[in-house]
């Protein structure tokens, strides 16, 4: 019945299944006006606690094309490590950002790029400023209120409390501008750094054995597992799982898109041997093809260094993956381009999302139409 099989794992973002099928059925719909297609999304249904599952079907250049759209669940594990308290999200993170700097791991991501070197130093610097801003204001309060009238309790109550809303502004605007998104995402990955995540393993090891039964089940010939910002070091880990087991049904059938990867935030990391062994594994395998997309403009992918290499790495092909290059900037005029890009988050999520204006990149394309468009697109 299928054409084509995709698997797609998000992100380091709560807001599961529910959303991406909302997000994936508007930008589709979207993208038609420049690509001449027909997509129609089908209504989203879960298939268990592994999976989410919607129907694509598509017409593209006259071909019909009938896509099993297949969102993989790990929001539920994510939960476990999302911290819902601002204040103890900071707290916990004040060791993580002084051992970070101990071990020298700042220098190593400006080395690798500019926009994930400065999302990776993001809340450390909003906080600061933050902290600063308010003990400034404060004591310029108490020394006005302590000038005229004298009162030192007066005065220390009024600067606290300006302090205090100071604070909670900052707070509120943190969360506008995808601060302690950002600190979340990047917490979750140092603790992945110094020890395996048992659920998220497991989690990993699931989802590698789901994609080897559904094919055994019902052998398509064209799988794609996709992996969005974190959801890319999961699909290393997926791929690795599947390196050691039974996968021959898969071979020449299967392959990975990585999109907005951020893996070095992981594998720079010294004490992460762990992921640098199954990275390494996938990235030598003669099996599987690794497709990486990054955009320059989206400051959280380390989109001008090869995410197969790290210390400690040896890759045996260096073409691999094949890499190319996603330019948002042709993707707008110029004023959209320049208000779209002053959000971060929003420039993160444009490999999801429909352009303005038509552009060798079209992620509705590669997943509902012809795979082999990719192997067209302009390479690094």
């Amino acid at each position: 019945m299928f054409n084509k099989r995709i698997y797609y794992i998000s992100g380091f973002d709560p807001r599961g299944a529910r959303f991406y099928h909302r997000l994936f059925r508007e930008e589709a719909k979207k993208s038609t006006t420049l690509s001449g297609a027909e997509i129609d999304t089908g209504r989203r249904k879960v298939l268990d606690k592994l999976i989410t599952q919607w129907q694509v079907d598509s017409v593209w250049d006259g071909k019909s094309y009938i896509t099993d759209y297949r969102f993989m669940t790990w929001d539920d594990v994510m939960k476990r490590y999302w911290i819902s308290n601002v204040w103890i999200l900071i707290l916990k993170s004040i060791p993580m950002f002084f051992n970070h700097i101990k071990i020298r791991l700042f220098p190593k991501f400006k080395k690798a790029g500019r926009g994930p070197y400065f999302c990776s130093i993001y809340p450390l610097v909003f906080g600061s400023l933050s902290l600063l801003i308010s003990a400034l204001v404060g004591s310029l309060i108490y020394i006005l209120v302590f000038w005229v009238f004298s009162q030192v309790w007066l005065a220390t109550f009024l600067s606290l409390l300006s302090g205090y809303f100071l604070v909670r502004y900052a707070v509120r605007l943190g969360e506008s501008l995808n601060v302690w998104w950002i600190l979340q995402t990047y917490f979750f990955i140092s603790q992945w750094s110094e020890n395996p995540l048992p659920e998220l393993e497991e989690r990993m090891r699931q989802f590698a054995e789901r994609i080897i039964q559904d094919q055994a089940e019902n052998p398509l010939d064209e799988i794609i597992l996709v992996g969005h910002c974190v959801g890319s070091m999961l699909a290393v880990e997926v791929m690795a799982n599947i390196a050691n087991l039974k996968h021959n049904g898969l071979v020449g059938k299967l392959s990975v898109l990585t999109l907005g990867q951020c893996i070095p935030y992981l594998s720079y990391a010294p004490k992460a041997a762990h992921f640098r062994k199954s990275l390494q594994q996938f990235a030598n395998n003669k099996r599987f093809h690794w497709f990486d997309m990054g955009a320059k403009a989206d400051p959280l992918c380390f989109q001008e260094v090869n995410p197969a290499l790290a210390e400690g790495i040896t890759l045996e092909d260096k073409n691999v993956p094949y890499r190319f290059i996603v330019r948002p900037y042709n993707m707008f005029s110029a004023e959209k381009y320049n208000a779209l890009k002053k959000n971060k988050l929003r420039m993160h999520f444009q490999y999801l999302m429909a352009a303005d204006i038509k552009t060798d990149y079209d992620y509705f394309e590669i997943v509902t139409g012809p795979f082999a468009k990719i192997q067209t697109y302009k390479k690094l």
